[in-house]
């Protein structure tokens, strides 16, 4: 079972029943589901309920579409995983103490083509001649070299797990090393690839989930998605997707937010979608017209999704 908590305003015993109706037909959208409404000792509602789903897919959908979700005129409806409780109460640590202010150290990198601090900063990646050298600890030192002839751009995975080295330079990129996945623990090379299309820049074209789990990239009509444990491209790996034109990982939960042209044999207008993965279940597609251009965002908190849209002057 997957348990979330809604909070909504107190209710009086009289409109008990109206209120479990009509939350109960939001609920029913994503699921067969339970729901428990804790009362007072009056029998008023505590201004929260529990919400139980068999299936942790329409958990998550629905804890998404029912947060900050307008309920009447008056109220809006908010909604927590009870699974993410266990970040939002956790205790801080009786040992901390205000770290000390390190001295600043001045370091010359002349011969440096690019520079990348990883995403919790843990890490600074530069790439000097022939290799990709890690720098980082207490004592800010290098800790590694990742060997990669002609490489100029480098990126990390979104825990710091992987380093990512691409080389754009046209006399590499027919080689299947252009590009190179890197365990920075194990000091390893997992993969090499080539990368889709005849022109590519940086390390974007490879986007990896929240939790490292996956790692994907757009190819011709669709996703290839890979597994971060076997490191390994199988058939049933790629999402079908017709038109597809951009992607983005959901910054919390394996969801995938995705744009598509419109494919004119198939009479389909763009779709703007958001899919869970590995299962492929499609949590909400949206049909849009007169558009240009699309662009998404995700909230950092994963909860809300943007979209920047280039409109056709008529």
């Amino acid at each position: 079972m997957w348990p979330s908590a809604i909070w909504h305003s107190e209710v009086s015993p009289d409109k008990l029943d109206k209120l479990k109706t009509n939350l109960s037909k939001l609920f029913s959208k994503f699921w067969e589901f339970n729901a428990e409404y804790p009362l007072n000792a009056n029998n008023v509602t505590k201004g929260y309920c529990f919400v139980q789903y068999n299936s942790k897919d329409a958990a998550e959908a629905a804890g998404l579409v029912m947060d900050s979700y307008p309920f009447g005129k008056n109220h809006v409806l908010y909604s927590h995983l009870m699974t993410d409780f266990e970040e939002i109460v956790e205790d801080p640590d009786e040992n901390w103490k205000t770290p000390e202010k390190l001295p600043f150290n001045d370091f010359n990198w002349s011969e440096n083509r690019c520079m990348e601090w990883s995403p919790y900063d843990s890490y600074l990646a530069i790439v000097q001649n022939k290799d990709v050298v890690l720098w980082g600890g207490s004592n800010f030192k290098c800790l590694r070299l990742f060997s990669h002839k002609g490489a100029d751009f480098v990126a990390f995975s979104s825990k710091e797990s992987f380093i990512i080295s691409v080389c754009s330079q046209a006399k590499y990129q027919d080689s299947e090393y252009c590009v190179k996945i890197f365990d920075i623990v194990l000091n390893e090379l997992k993969m090499t690839l080539l990368p889709p299309g005849e022109k590519f820049e940086e390390c974007a074209f490879l986007k990896w989930s929240s939790d490292e789990r996956f790692f994907a990239y757009r190819e011709s009509n669709g996703i290839r998605i890979l597994d971060s444990d076997t490191f390994t491209l199988c058939e049933q790996n790629r999402l079908h997707i017709d038109g597809l034109i951009f992607f983005e990982w959901n910054p919390r939960k394996n969801w995938i937010a995705y744009y598509t042209k419109e494919v004119d044999d198939a009479n389909a207008p763009p779709v703007i979608g958001i899919m869970a993965l590995p299962s492929q279940q499609k949590l909400r597609t949206h049909h849009i017209y007169g558009i240009m251009e699309t662009k998404l965002y995700w909230h950092d908190s994963g909860n809300y999704l943007q979209l920047l849209l280039s409109v056709h002057q008529i």
